[in-house]
């Protein structure tokens, strides 16, 4: 599996088969996406809606029954806090290392084409 983060074209229109796919709205804030993750990947209720449990549940997962799991992100991701992207991108990418080699899930992360000059 591919350690990096993703940039695909026509972001909203990705449905691999076989998969647990979530697609991420447009995200303005981190307040935002620690609700939008959470619901999207069902994360569990233990969830504490800040960067360590959000890093915690992206490495577990064990509640995903399938062992294909993608995040998409459908739009560009704005913040009105200049460190929350740069935050969101390090704990992605630390989950998608942990997942590397791992026999429970391949997990990726995709981002619009667009994106690729802010990350």
């Amino acid at each position: 599996m591919n350690s990096e983060i993703k940039f695909i074209t026509n972001a909203r229109e990705y449905n691999p088969e076989n998969t647990f796919t979530v697609h991420l709205p447009e995200i303005r804030n981190k307040e935002e996406l620690f609700s939008s993750v959470s619901l999207k990947l069902g994360f569990p209720s233990y969830f504490g809606f800040n960067w360590d449990a959000l890093s915690e549940c992206l490495r577990d997962l064990s509640w995903i029954s399938f062992k294909k799991v993608n995040l998409i992100h459908d739009d560009i991701f704005l913040t009105n806090d200049g460190n929350s992207l740069t935050i969101y991108i390090d704990v992605l990418k630390d989950a998608l290392q942990d997942w590397q080699n791992s026999e429970a899930h391949d997990f990726d992360v995709f981002f619009p084409v667009e994106m690729k000059r802010f990350l």
